[in-house]
């Protein structure tokens, strides 16, 4: 009994100092040194950190050095799904939900929408939205995966972005 016991406690022990974040495995890649700027300047690892499952697609240093927009929180949210997937788990024309919510934008405050797509001879090339995913599956831990990606997503523009000459009209077919 007190050798089972032990065993279990020792699994346990073994599990709780075995567990990673992203941002711990981000930390240990170069590629993703100017994606952790960006998330400390935003001030938005303590929040990354308390999350129990995920996926990020993790713009690496070439994506940022091309980006030609701002990094802010809400870019940078963009890039985060709240629930574990690995690239098995996609399919072409999906939509996923991101962890960031534009209030009002979306019923029931939902966070916005990344589309999966496949390219290629036998769909294997696999994107989020224009981002190429160039390393598959990079474990964090049991419920968590960071998918390299070659771009730098960007929210969804407004309806007042997209149009704006505010005195445009938007007739309805009669």
């Amino acid at each position: 009994m007190l050798a089972s016991s032990l065993i279990i406690l020792s699994i346990y022990w073994v599990n709780a100092f075995a567990y990673k974040t992203i941002i711990d495995v981000l930390s240990e890649d170069s590629r993703f040194e100017t994606l952790i700027q960006h998330l400390q300047r935003t001030r938005l690892i303590p929040r990354i950190n308390r999350l129990p499952a995920g996926t990020l697609f993790a713009p690496d240093n070439n994506a940022f050095a091309a980006f030609e927009g701002n990094v802010d929180e809400a870019t940078l949210l963009y890039h985060i799904l709240p629930s574990g997937m690995t690239a098995a788990d996609f399919y072409h024309g999906q939509l996923l939900q991101s962890i960031y919510v534009r209030p009002g934008f979306l019923p029931n405050n939902e966070g916005q929408r990344v589309k999966v797509t496949y390219t290629g001879l036998l769909g294997r090339t696999l994107f989020v939205n224009d981002a190429q995913i160039i390393k598959k599956d990079i474990p964090v831990n049991r419920n968590t995966y960071i998918q390299a990606i070659d771009r730098v997503l960007e929210p969804p523009e407004t309806i007042g972005k997209l149009t704006p000459n505010r005195n445009c009209r938007f007739d309805q077919g009669t």
